[in-house]
């Protein structure tokens, strides 16, 4: 098995995503546990446009419907740079 190497980006253009997951546990699965459904999901997201400018984007999403499905889509997105 071969370790991470952490190698920085060959572009300029850093995308950063915060995000946070709200779960449910309504419900059982067996006995005493319960599982955890992600019924929301936020992100918000700052872009980084050369190596000392940050700039934010004054986009804050939020997904109901397949929260993480829909997260995914999105961060796949072609971004504008």
């Amino acid at each position: 098995m071969k370790p991470l190497i952490n190698i920085p980006s060959s572009s300029e253009h850093v995308l950063y995503v915060f995000y946070d997951f709200e779960a449910t546990q309504d419900s059982k699965q067996s006995g005493k546990t319960s599982v955890h459904v992600t019924n929301l999901v936020c992100l918000q997201q700052l872009f980084q446009l050369r190596k000392y400018t940050v700039m934010q984007r004054d986009c804050i999403q939020s997904f109901w419907d397949d929260p993480v499905g829909y997260m995914l889509s999105y961060l796949r997105e072609s971004r504008p740079w």
